[in-house]
């Protein structure tokens, strides 16, 4: 797991959605990252309340919607992906959760700190 912010930052420019990020601005953006390690078959659940923006690092989860009056929709995400950008691109808060189908990495931003 990356430790400080120069190793956050490299990988970070590594992953599609930032390569248009020069160096000081991934160093930036590498401030803010809060790593969150999930195990295989832990879950990870978010009300859509203060909802973080996440980007997989490394793994795959199982990313479900929840939606009222069934068990919601899922997608299987891998390294690149992300999610919880509702409320950056539609000022939505949404509730999903989050399963790991083995070791996962994932990087954590406050939505207020991107902005």
């Amino acid at each position: 797991m990356p430790e400080n912010i120069l190793q956050i930052a490299s990988t970070l420019k590594r992953l599609k959605l930032f390569e248009g990020l020069d160096a000081v601005m991934l160093q930036q953006v590498a401030a803010y990252a809060q790593p969150v390690s999930l195990k295989e078959g832990e879950s990870l659940r978010i009300d859509g309340i203060n909802c973080p923006f996440y980007v997989v690092i490394t793994g795959k989860v199982r990313y479900t919607l929840m939606q009222k009056g069934n068990n919601g929709v899922s997608y299987i995400l891998k390294s690149g992906d992300f999610f919880g950008a509702d409320v950056i691109f539609r000022g939505r808060k949404k509730s999903f959760s989050i399963m790991a189908r083995k070791p996962t990495l994932l990087f954590g931003f406050k939505i207020d700190a991107l902005r």
